[in-house]
């Protein structure tokens, strides 16, 4: 990472440190670049946050997220570290006033159903960044091989103008090995799939559970589970048949395809490249024209 120094020659804050959003490892502020006046998104991460056990292999993390390059992602353009303080920044795009969670609180608040065309579109596109995450071939971070997000939920998801929907990720992701990584309750406990509540084991099939509760929220605008304890949240999961997102007046398709990301056994969930192939998302993986279709009257 570039050292802190570097970060006051390309950026500046904008009105002493404007707020616009909370995480789970820091802020995010608005700054601007110094050489064009471009606003940027700057993440101010607490490396004492993140668990003990990854703290070593997070620097290297980090470091990898300006390599990373797909439409469907948040760009990242350089990554600073502060060792006096133990915190890295982290300067992303900026997106503004299209975040999914916002939306959802917006829509729920005006009693308004998100339309499933855009639904679908969210889908196709964070299944297309799943494809990117979860593949071994990555177009410019070959070096990286497959990875896991780990943190998927409404306010990491993006619709931006430039009509893709976007995923961010900051310190969440993990480089898997062979097969699965050692799991830890990582993330925002509503979204945790199953076999991370159990304290199993991660895989990239976790990050379609995470997927297909972050759409249920998106349709029935509210969690999928509202339990704060990790084990009353596990055994109401373990206790779900089946989903019915019908009786919001969305299709049996989407119902169906929403089951499947959601299944508790991991071996019987769909994965990233299965939905990707799914017929139904096949006319939502290009970009929206002419602005997302959404009432903010």
């Amino acid at each position: 990472m570039k050292e802190l120094a570097d970060y006051t020659k390309t950026y500046t804050e904008i009105d002493d440190k404007m707020l616009v959003g909370e995480g789970t490892f820091g802020n995010v502020y608005l700054v601007r670049t110094l050489a064009d006046s471009q606003q940027r998104a700057l993440k101010v991460i607490d490396m004492q946050r993140a668990p003990e056990r990854y703290r070593p292999s997070t620097h290297f993390d980090l470091e990898n997220l300006t390599s990373m390059a797909h439409q469907n992602l948040v760009r990242y353009h350089d990554v600073f570290y502060d060792p006096q303080e133990n915190k890295a920044y982290l300067v992303m795009d900026y997106h503004e006033r299209c975040c999914l969670a916002d939306i959802i609180v917006f829509y729920h608040s005006h009693k308004k159903t998100i339309p499933e065309p855009v639904v679908w579109r969210v889908l196709a596109h964070m299944m297309a960044a799943l494809c990117y995450y979860h593949t071994p071939f990555k177009s410019g971070a070959s070096h990286m091989g497959r990875m896991v997000h780990r943190d998927i939920k409404p306010a990491n998801v993006f619709l931006a103008s430039d009509g893709y929907c976007k995923l961010v990720d900051s310190a969440s992701f993990r480089l898997l090995d062979k097969t699965t990584i050692n799991s830890t309750i990582f993330g925002t406990l509503g979204y945790c799939p199953p076999e991370v509540l159990k304290m199993e084991q991660y895989s990239d099939k976790s990050d379609i559970w995470a997927l297909g509760a972050t759409i249920y929220a998106m349709c029935m605008q509210r969690p999928l589970c509202k339990e704060t304890d990790p084990e009353k949240q596990r055994d109401a999961i373990s206790s779900m048949e089946s989903i019915d997102i019908t009786t919001a007046g969305y299709s049996t398709q989407l119902n169906t395809i929403l089951n499947f990301m959601l299944a508790p056994n991991p071996a019987k969930r769909f994965s990233a490249s299965d939905l990707y192939s799914f017929p139904a998302l096949r006319d939502y993986y290009s970009p929206v024209t002419g602005g997302w279709d959404l009432d903010f009257s």
